[in-house]
Order: C-alpha cells, then sequence, then structure tokens
C-alpha cells in the first residue's frame, strides 16, 4: 500500500487540529473542575481522587500498548470521574459528592466495545455531559 505523500500531509494536519481540538475541551474541563474545587474546598471537601470510566487508566511505560490495548485507553478524559470528600466527625458520615464529565454520550451507546469513529456523527446523539453523584 502507498500513501501519496500530499494524503499523509492532509492526515497529518487532521491529525494536530484533532489533537488541538482536544487539547482545548480539556483546558476548559480543567478550568471547569479548578472552579467546582474552589467552591467545593470553601465547604471543607478535599480533592481525593480521578478515575477513567468505561476504560482502563494509560498503562505503564514498559507496556506493548500498541498491542495489548485500545486507542481509548488513551484519552482518560474523555470520560473522566472526579471525587471529593469530607468527613463528619460529629455524625460519624463521610460526604463524597462524585462528578462524572463525558465528552461525547455516543461512546454510553457502546458500553462493550469500540463505538464507530466518525466526524460526521449525527450531534443529537451525541452530547457532553455531567452527572453527579452524592456518596456516604
Amino acid at each position: 500500500m502507498t500513501i501519496a505523500s500530499t494524503d499523509l500531509a492532509a492526515a497529518l494536519t487532521d491529525v494536530r487540529k484533532a489533537y488541538r481540538v482536544a487539547h482545548a475541551y480539556q483546558r476548559r474541563l480543567w478550568d471547569l473542575l479548578r472552579t467546582v474545587n474552589d467552591e467545593l474546598s470553601t465547604r471543607r471537601l478535599q480533592f481525593t481522587r480521578w478515575r477513567t470510566q468505561g476504560f482502563d487508566p494509560v498503562p505503564n511505560a514498559r507496556t506493548a500498548f500498541f498491542e495489548e490495548r485500545w486507542a481509548w485507553d488513551f484519552l482518560p478524559a474523555y470520560n473522566i470521574a472526579c471525587e471529593w470528600q469530607r468527613f463528619d466527625r460529629a455524625r460519624n458520615i463521610t460526604h463524597r459528592p462524585n462528578l462524572i464529565f463525558t465528552a461525547d454520550t455516543g461512546y454510553l451507546s457502546h458500553p462493550h466495545s469500540s463505538p464507530t469513529v466518525s466526524i460526521s456523527s449525527p450531534s443529537s446523539r451525541a452530547n457532553p455531559k455531567c452527572k453527579s453523584a452524592c456518596g456516604r
């Protein structure tokens, strides 16, 4: 298979644009999380952890990721959960609010398989969302 240099250049330009869009999304998400964290800290809630939702965390450097993992594992902020915590000594209760940010709800319709990736997917079926939960 031969790839014309103009086709390759166009494809790499698309990749650069896509990474810049992903960076812009993540930058906005980080700013939002910083604002949420500032507000929750005034209520004595401390950030405790984040985790990916729906896929594994990015593997360590010695993993042959291209053989053992799927590409979604390298997009952890695509579907991410953040947790804060506060222990109420008077009532012996731990409050654990969680926020889950999903960049594209179209992924959720493919829970155990890789969704078909299409730049022209209908936006009516694939939207960003934020869900909250509070655990004890």
